[in-house]
């Protein structure tokens, strides 16, 4: 519990642009290092050692400017970390939201070991790179994936000028061999119950003769709708 109010003190300090509580984090000796991938696909490295040079990363960083209203706040689900003994270490990631723009300016992650020191967890360690966003597809897969679905002018039936799908074994340039269509069996619903009356929602409008009611619960079920007179007009399922 002590290591999450670590990460919870991290995220209070730079959504209020607390500097000193910031820095109360780390431990006079802690080591900073970033990680960000430049325009050209390149990895910068920079590293911060001592209290004194990262108080400098965290004055210019974006959340500190008081022009930016950010709020920074992490995925529980994302949170990892491992005690041993006076040692830990601790993971979580960073979503710093833009108030003013609505949306998230920075996603970010904190890779941190963590020393405990008269009973206070102290990062001795940091880690920090932003996470890579999704990897979108690109226009050559796209292209790839459109080229494979081609018209194919044995899918034109000739006569009637429309397009089907043709079994295969058709010949190009021919009108398809169709088959027959098998008939599907029409699910009934649920018997009505007193007065012959079937639901309206089941989109059916039903013929019933009113001395129908005895003569139907009595039937067996194969030939009620004989013996009630029973007609569907319209079948949903048919």
């Amino acid at each position: 519990m002590q290591l999450h109010k670590v990460e919870i003190a991290f995220h209070e300090a730079g959504s209020t642009r607390n500097l000193n509580q910031m820095l109360s984090l780390f431990a006079d000796d802690a080591v900073l290092t970033t990680i960000r991938k430049t325009d050209d696909g390149k990895e910068q490295i920079k590293t911060y050692t001592g209290k004194e040079q990262i108080k400098n990363y965290w004055q210019a960083h974006p959340a500190f400017q008081p022009q930016n209203q950010w709020v920074g706040y992490t995925p529980a689900f994302r949170i990892r970390y491992t005690v041993e003994g006076d040692r830990a270490h601790l993971y979580f990631e960073c979503l710093w939201m833009d108030k003013a723009a609505g949306k998230i300016a920075a996603h970010t992650n904190s890779d941190d070991t963590l020393a405990r020191v008269n009973g206070r967890w102290l990062i001795e360690e940091m880690k920090a790179a932003s996470v890579p966003g999704l990897q979108r597809r690109s226009p050559r897969n796209r292209s790839s994936a459109a080229s494979n679905y081609r018209f194919d002018e044995s899918r034109r039936v000739a006569d009637a000028g429309t397009r089907t799908r043709s079994p295969p074994g058709n010949t190009p340039g021919h009108a398809p061999r169709l088959r027959p269509r098998r008939a599907r069996r029409s699910r009934s619903p649920t018997p009505p119950g007193p007065g012959c009356e079937w639901p309206a929602d089941f989109g059916m409008i039903w013929s019933v003769r009113s001395e129908c009611c005895a003569a139907y619960a009595a039937s067996p079920m194969g030939s009620r709708q004989t013996a009630c007179g029973i007609r569907p007009r319209t079948d949903p399922y048919g």
